[in-house]
């Protein structure tokens, strides 16, 4: 087996166990179900019978920061007074290549003892991320990285092998490791029609989100990456349409990880509902309410909807009535709801800058409303 085609194995074992691969179809990706959050790989290199309790810990403690999508875990709780013997949560050992050993520990067991602490823990349903990534190298070679093999636009040579790691494969590992499914896109004949490497590298915001609506995600991830470590590299962060900078950094691997850590916290931040009982407010925007009768249609909607507590109308003006919505589901299942509906359509606004050092990306929701009379 070649180089190329031994890194092309490790990237389909990372998405595997994403279990987001290539053939799926592009458009059912807005959130997958995380079924393999308590399954962890430890380099070894030792022999089973040598194997220490460090390495129970190791996974455990890999397994706490996916579940809880804490990367401190060990400093919110104590780890060894709720869990003392890791490995009695064994549920599969086994030996695998390149020197690794894979561990699967009793995902109920641990979800007990964490519930039990108070401890809040992430639903295996997790929104999906796609990445879009340009690599320039020698001021010749361009490359779009794809689910597959990286798109050379120009330049004879791939330039995503680097130190006998791909970009991708970081990017896949660091992904796992805080249990965010990611994809990369296909960059096909469709993709290449939508968006050029000019436009990645450019970092042209409505180019990228219109290639991006045939993958139905929310959250896009683009790297502007130099194959060289002499200028900076850049990270920048969609998240329903609202762009935020992540990182700028020159050295490529550790940026990449840095970037997918950000990306975990925003995340996080905004699909990750730390506490169930707690009513959560926002404000919904509807525009196109011409008449009595179409707001009657919003209210018997927003009434209709279980998980919306209470609303009131806070302001008309214009065409446009701003309700108070009360809620205890997190902002994504909210925001899906009005998105999915077929009274409300989406109002994007491509060009919004927004700081992602605020715990939520959106102050407030805005749709307009769609007279099914016209």
């Amino acid at each position: 087996m070649d180089f190329r085609n031994s890194i092309n194995e490790k990237i389909k074992s990372f998405i595997l166990i994403f279990l987001i691969g290539s053939t799926l179809n592009p458009i059912s990706l807005l959130s997958v179900e995380m079924d393999s959050l308590y399954t962890v790989e430890i380099s070894n290199h030792l022999t089973q019978s040598n194997i220490s309790d460090s390495f129970y810990e190791l996974a455990l403690k890999k397994i706490l920061i996916r579940i809880t999508g804490n990367e401190t875990i060990e400093k919110t709780i104590d780890i060894k007074k709720l869990f003392p013997n890791p490995k009695l949560y064994v549920r599969q050992f086994k030996l695998i290549e390149d020197n690794k050993i894979s561990i699967t520990l009793d995902d109920e067991a641990i979800e007990d003892i964490l519930r039990l602490s108070g401890v809040k823990i992430w639903s295996k349903e997790r929104p999906v991320t796609l990445i879009w990534i340009a690599i320039k190298s020698d001021g010749i070679n361009r490359e779009i990285l794809s689910s597959t093999e990286g798109v050379i636009v120009s330049g004879a040579h791939p330039i995503s092998l680097i130190d006998n790691r791909t970009i991708k494969e970081f990017i896949f590992e660091a992904a796992l490791n805080r249990g965010i499914p990611i994809r990369f896109p296909e960059v096909d004949k469709t993709d290449l029609q939508l968006l050029s490497f000019v436009d990645i590298w450019g970092g042209f915001s409505d180019q990228i989100i219109n290639a991006s609506k045939r993958y139905n995600v929310q959250s896009i991830l683009v790297g502007r990456i130099r194959n060289d470590e002499l200028t900076n590299n850049f990270w920048t962060h969609y998240l329903f349409n609202h762009r935020g900078e992540l990182i700028h950094e020159k050295e490529i691997f550790g940026s990449s990880i840095r970037a997918i850590n950000i990306l975990s916290d925003v995340i996080l931040d905004n699909f990750f509902l730390q506490d169930e009982n707690k009513v959560e407010e926002k404000n919904l925007v509807i525009s196109g309410m011409n008449s009595i009768s179409s707001l009657g249609e919003v209210e018997s909607f927003l009434s209709s909807m279980d998980i919306i507590n209470n609303f009131v109308i806070e302001s008309i003006s214009g065409d446009k009535v701003q309700f108070k919505l009360f809620y205890t589901v997190d902002d994504f299942e909210l925001y899906e709801s009005f998105r999915s509906s077929e009274k409300l359509e989406e109002i994007v606004k491509q060009e919004s800058e927004i700081s992602f050092n605020s715990s939520k990306i959106y102050e407030k929701f805005e749709f307009s409303f769609k007279d099914m009379v016209q």
